[in-house]
């Protein structure tokens, strides 16, 4: 190659050149703009067919934000309408539970008083009180080796320590004998 050919191509002073460097950059901004704008178009399409801009178009962009505002706060006042009504309704439904509540004590109160009354009458007949109970339903048992005269020294004993279950068992046990029976005095009843 000659001599002014080398010069012709010389890359060195030629990317040295300002003029070099604006070209470069202006390219490098064309390419940025191109691929802004290849990736916009579907995102300016997809906003022209959005709601806003449809009504900002038909009746304006301060119509819009009061028909919002307006929305809004009707949202806003019907949500709290229903949390007030919600909040009477927790109270009715405690309310209910609440005489649900005293209604079942109230039967149970009457079947136990039923109960009570069936018992006391049981009671009046075979004890003769509606107030004692009937030694068959004391849980204490009589020692079996003690001698008559013996258990009535242990039903005295039991009477004086105030133990008077033990000792109402005992003394119908000692008043109730089939055998030859001494004890069926005025003391021990």
């Amino acid at each position: 190659m000659s001599k002014r050919r080398k010069e012709d191509v010389d890359w060195r002073k030629f990317k040295n050149q300002e003029s070099f460097k604006y070209a470069i950059a202006g390219f490098k901004t064309a390419i940025v703009a191109g691929v802004f704008f290849y990736i916009s178009i579907p995102v300016i399409h997809e906003l022209n067919d959005s709601f806003a801009v449809k009504e900002f178009k038909s009746i304006g962009v301060i119509a819009t934000y009061k028909k919002h505002y307006h929305h809004f706060v009707d949202q806003a006042e019907t949500l709290a309408q229903a949390d007030a009504r919600e909040q009477s309704l927790v109270r009715e439904l405690a309310s209910v539970q609440k005489d649900l509540i005293v209604e079942k004590t109230k039967n149970t109160e009457a079947e136990a008083q039923e109960v009570t009354e069936q018992i006391a009458e049981r009671l009046n007949t075979e004890a003769g009180s509606a107030l004692a109970r009937i030694p068959d339903g004391i849980e204490y048992k009589i020692p079996p080796q003690i001698s008559p005269n013996q258990l009535q020294v242990l039903g005295i004993e039991y009477f004086r320590k105030h133990e008077y279950e033990k000792s109402a068992v005992i003394f119908h046990e000692l008043v109730h004998m089939k055998d030859k029976n001494d004890f069926q005095n005025p003391d021990n009843y």
